[in-house]
């Protein structure tokens, strides 16, 4: 599966998708940026790709927040990521500054969220820092901009696909891959609140709100 970079959107629905991917041992990043980073008033939907560890313990975290966040879960598989970066907005990439094992952490999945055409927020991980013009930090107020006029920002991700062209390319892609080589082929793992994304290929999401 071959894949070129994608343009950024040019159009962005209320509310704004937000995709999260990675493997289940970031899954507690995640968890920890929603509990803190949303106020009351704001709504999100977020896109949540993993492997079923990762899926199994975010679905049962009993996560609270004061805002209006509906999520959907799914199984990573490379199409599925392709797919439904065709219907996020923006990647979120939270981690921990102060966890010492982050610090060797790759640029993989930032270099792979601009090159499927998406606006990008990250903590600031070393390996990032070299990028820093392509993307928001999490931890500034750039982010909230980010989140209230997605569009304003889309330059960003167009300068970083021309000036960074010779990293995009699918070996990122199959890097990211590689972290998920032991994924079963894409099934949903749970039976309740099935719903289904059409975007070429129907991908099967959970599709739950997390109450107040």
């Amino acid at each position: 599966m071959e894949i070129d970079a994608f343009a950024p959107k040019e159009f962005v629905g209320h509310p704004v998708i937000l995709l999260w991917f990675g493997h289940s041992s970031n899954i507690d990043f995640l968890i920890n940026f929603l509990s803190a980073s949303f106020n009351a008033g704001d709504h999100i939907r977020l896109i949540v790709l993993s492997n079923e560890a990762g899926l199994n313990h975010f679905a049962n975290s009993n996560l609270v927040s004061p805002a209006k966040i509906e999520f959907n879960l799914a199984l990573w598989s490379l199409e599925n990521m392709v797919e439904v970066a065709k219907i996020a907005d923006m990647c979120i990439i939270p981690s921990d500054l102060s966890n010492p094992k982050m610090m060797g952490a790759s640029s993989n999945r930032l270099i792979t969220a601009l090159t499927l055409g998406l606006l990008t927020a990250a903590d600031n991980l070393p390996s990032y820092r070299e990028f820093e013009n392509y993307y928001c930090n999490l931890q500034s107020n750039g982010f909230r901009e980010m989140l209230a006029n997605p569009l304003q920002f889309n330059h960003i991700v167009n300068i970083a696909q021309t000036e960074l062209s010779p990293r995009f390319r699918m070996e990122i892609l199959n890097k990211i891959g590689n972290l998920f080589y032991w994924i079963r082929p894409l099934k949903v793992i749970h039976s309740t609140c099935f719903a289904w994304f059409r975007v070429g290929i129907e991908v099967p999401l959970l599709y739950h709100s997390l109450k107040k």
